[in-house]
């Protein structure tokens, strides 16, 4: 899953396809990649949420939100 998000990455900050893409593939990512901006070196969906790259980085993102006690006594 990583690859996609550094693909679609590297066509928005440089604008280069991948070599091995044919002219199906380019116009996919194109289409795909307009979702998408890249902010201060950052991939944001819909420029509303930030792109987490790596499997880790999310699940350290929630575990603060999990561990709020939202009980009222």
């Amino acid at each position: 899953m990583e690859e996609k998000w550094d693909t679609i990455y590297a066509f928005l900050a440089v604008g280069t396809y991948p070599n091995a893409y044919n002219k199906s593939q380019r116009q996919n990512l194109r289409r795909y990649a307009s979702k998408f901006q890249v902010k201060d070196g950052d991939l944001f969906f819909e420029m509303k949420r930030k792109v987490i790259k790596k499997k880790g980085l999310c699940s350290r993102s929630f575990i603060p939100a999990q561990s709020v006690d939202t009980r009222v006594s």
